[in-house]
């Protein structure tokens, strides 16, 4: 019977997407005729060649079809949270709209307007939430009238975390949890406080089975510390015969970093634990559109490249470019390009400033330092000394946005947990250059900013920050 209410629930969760994006794709070919001609009359919506527009419907449509799927949407999401649901919305949206306009712009018989498509989408993202919001409360209700409820028993004889669940069962009905007792770990009764509880305590592990049976238990919860490994596959083992779900609090690490997901293996069941983004699809269009925005911009900054290599030959000796060996993704050593700021004997002077280094780690780094050039601070100032790097980009070596590549000798000196920002490959850009890296003289907060952005990477954080890395080069702000 659960099994049939999953699947209704689904089937009518799809109709209602497909009615929000047929709605949202209407909308927002009004709002391109609204833009263009400044009204919306039928006869001008009856112009269009309509077959043309339902081949871009359905690509629009299964493209986010495709990316609500990929990113679990349509799984139970009564233990997601809102902002979870949302921001899973807006990634598939994002995603969709970018794949759409890449396929429509491969065929040339289909005329599409990029502004349709564009407000067909943010329109989407908005049906999109409210349907979330409203369905939450539609099966909250119906949760509190004791529909649609999980009879679930918890087994642990930890009276706290026991009191916990409850309270977050109680505030919160779309968990769909009703907790009708509780099972104890073993036969030991000495010290137990569970007694006190205000459900009862229905047996004990080794009569499990005998509860699944006499209570229609549908979910088991086990949050005890104090469970083996051999008894917590016992509990799988016995609910897996009667198709009861179990949740198993993870108490293996306390880490608050790691994305935990249950992979398999040959049919071994594993727990994956991972601190880089888990999304390989968005890691993998990153990489794609890093790599052919990066060789436009080299192609279109041509003119601007050979002037500016023709001024650093001349402003000192030295070479153009400056290479460098710096770590890149999980360290390893890549050659880092840019034009040349600094004089020739820069290296080997390194070592009298270092008493003024104003970074508290690793990193070398001073406000005025007399090894830079006169063209080579403009060229500082502008960031135009990073425009080499987009070959870094095009070899796959570097990204657009990602935490900024050290030199290993820096590398070489981190403390533990500063190694985790080698997790994501490097990029140009990133929170610490938006943020005005200059007045950012703490290296550990520099760090904390770098892994702030990838626990949290996805690629709308790219898309910010580059539209805020503009006005920051325009200005120069944070760069000396």
């Amino acid at each position: 019977m659960e099994q049939i209410r999953v699947l209704t629930f689904r089937v009518v969760n799809n109709l209602l997407d497909f009615g929000i994006f047929a709605s949202a794709y209407f909308l927002g070919l009004c709002v391109f005729l609204v833009v263009k001609l400044g009204y919306v009359r039928l006869a001008d919506i009856e112009r269009f060649d309509w077959r043309s527009m339902v081949m871009i419907y359905l690509i629009f449509y299964g493209c986010n079809f495709f990316f609500l799927a990929h990113y679990q949407v349509y799984h139970s999401s009564r233990l997601r949270s809102v902002s979870k649901a949302m921001e899973l919305y807006l990634r598939s949206c994002v995603m969709a709209l970018l794949v759409a306009v890449i396929i429509v712009f491969l065929f040339p018989f289909l005329i599409p307007s990029r502004l349709q498509l564009i407000s067909a989408s943010g329109i989407a993202y908005f049906l999109l939430v409210l349907k979330e919001i409203a369905l939450r409360h539609l099966l909250s209700q119906l949760r509190r009238s004791e529909k649609y409820q999980r009879r679930t028993v918890i087994v642990s004889k930890n009276k706290k975390l026991i009191e916990d669940l409850q309270e977050a069962c109680e505030e919160d009905a779309l968990l769909g949890f009703d907790i009708v007792g509780t099972v104890r770990p073993d036969n030991e009764e000495d010290g137990d406080e569970i007694d006190q509880l205000s459900i009862p305590v229905l047996g004990t592990v080794d009569e499990l089975d005998t509860v699944l049976e006499e209570h229609h238990i549908s979910s088991i919860i086990c949050i005890g510390t104090e469970m083996s490994p051999g008894l917590l596959e016992g509990v799988v083992w016995t609910c897996e015969v009667r198709g009861v779900e179990v949740l198993i609090r993870l108490a293996l690490l306390d880490r608050l970093i790691y994305h935990a997901q249950l992979t398999n293996v040959r049919g071994i069941p594993l727990i994956q634990f991972r601190s880089d983004p888990g999304d390989t699809l968005g890691l993998f269009l990153k990489s794609v559109f890093d790599r052919v925005a990066s060789l436009a911009l080299l192609t279109a900054s041509a003119p601007l490249l050979i002037v500016l290599m023709g001024v650093v030959r001349i402003s000192s000796k030295g070479s153009v470019i400056f290479k460098q060996s710096r770590a890149g993704l999980n360290g390893k050593p890549f050659t880092f390009y840019k034009f040349r700021t600094m004089y020739e004997d820069a290296e080997a002077r390194k070592f009298e400033l270092i008493d003024q280094n104003e970074l508290d780690g690793p990193a070398f780094k001073i406000t005025d330092d007399p090894r830079v050039t006169p063209i080579g601070k403009l060229l500082r100032k502008t960031s135009l000394d990073e425009l080499p790097q987009l070959l870094n980009v095009v070899k796959g070596e570097m990204s657009l946005v990602g935490p900024r590549p050290l030199p290993v000798s820096e590398v070489m000196l981190f403390d533990g947990w500063h190694r985790r920002r080698l997790s994501m490959k490097p990029g140009i850009t990133g929170l610490w250059q938006v943020a005005g890296r200059s007045e950012i003289l703490s290296f550990k907060d520099w760090v904390r900013m770098d892994l702030e952005y990838i626990d949290g990477w996805n690629l709308y954080l790219d898309f910010v920050i580059l539209l805020r890395t503009i006005p920051a080069v325009l200005i120069g702000r944070g760069a000396k």
